[in-house]
């Protein structure tokens, strides 16, 4: 009988043993604070909203996160962070990540350019070209040459991380203007497809303005 006891208790005994080595195969969790897409204007800093990494066993991993970041708040795009862990079992986290978005700010743009223009009917001078800030993403600027002189136009910025301009139809005396454009990412060229209308006639001007370092 004292037989049989021991070895019941032995068999529990194992059973107890096993069940505390048990392996481990879950998973940490990482949970990113603050809004999954931040959006800075171009030339500012990115500040890390933050994150938290939690596992079932070790805890608290938080400063263990391996982070991928690959900002630069210099030139307007989209970047991708991204953020791992891995726990003392080797068990990886799930990968998440964070989506940044570096935009254009009429303030960024407002500058001195060389405009270079070739237009359908006849050629135009090289000069300066001066962007002004109008408000929100609105812009102002003269293109003496090709506008009126003394005129201004005025246009606005759109679209992914505000590198598309619009130029919406506008008149002076007898001739229409609208056209739109494009920036580059560090805000240092714009092309521009400006058409102006006289009356039945249609010219379109190919616009390269380029920003004075």
């Amino acid at each position: 009988m004292k037989l049989k006891h021991k070895y019941i208790f032995t068999l529990l005994a194992l059973i107890s043993l096993t069940a505390c080595f048990k392996l481990d195969t879950t998973p940490p969790q990482i949970l990113l604070r603050g809004s999954l897409q931040v959006q800075i204007p171009i030339n500012s800093q990115y500040n890390e909203p933050g994150f938290k990494a939690t596992d079932d066993r070790d805890g608290d991993l938080s400063y263990l996160v391996e982070i991928s970041d690959s900002v630069n708040s210099n030139l307007a795009n989209y970047y991708f962070i991204y953020y791992n862990v891995t726990d003392a079992s080797g068990n990886k986290a799930k990968q998440v990540n964070r989506i940044v978005e570096v935009y254009h700010t009429v303030n960024h743009l407002t500058n001195v350019y060389l405009k270079n223009a070739t237009c359908t009917y006849g050629s135009t001078t090289n000069e300066n070209v001066t962007i002004n800030p109008k408000g929100g993403n609105q812009i102002d600027f003269r293109i003496n040459g090709i506008i009126e002189n003394g005129k201004t136009l005025n246009g606005y910025l759109f679209g992914n991380n505000k590198r598309q301009l619009k130029i919406p139809v506008q008149n002076f005396t007898d001739t229409s203007y609208f056209g739109d454009g494009f920036i580059d990412q560090a805000g240092n060229i714009i092309q521009i497809n400006l058409n102006r209308q006289i009356n039945t006639i249609t010219d379109t001007c190919n616009i390269i303005l380029t920003r004075y370092q």
